[in-house]
């Protein structure tokens, strides 16, 4: 599930699930600007927070404290696109 506000298409990460070498942010709409990136677990605790350049920086394994479901926000001026991941590790 992913969902998009603000205009244009909405940032994907991928792949997802993910595997031991994390993941990627997607922007469809190529703007190569910072996103905020904002990983949380299921209670609504933060587990990774940090400022990326889309396509460029990869989201680690070690942002996921243990093998399960999470939600991500990404924002990048008014874009918003919130989704789930699903954390396998190996």
């Amino acid at each position: 599930m992913n969902t998009a506000s603000g205009g244009g298409v909405g940032f994907t990460i991928a792949p997802n699930p993910v595997g031991a070498s994390g993941t990627r942010i997607i922007d469809p709409d190529s703007t190569d600007k910072a996103v905020d990136v904002t990983i949380f677990d299921l209670a609504g605790r933060i587990v990774f927070q940090q400022k990326m350049l889309d396509a460029l920086d990869i989201i680690p394994a070690s942002a996921f404290k243990q093998k399960g479901a999470y939600w991500y926000s990404i924002r990048e001026g008014s874009r918003v696109s919130t989704g789930k991941l699903l954390f396998i590790g190996d």
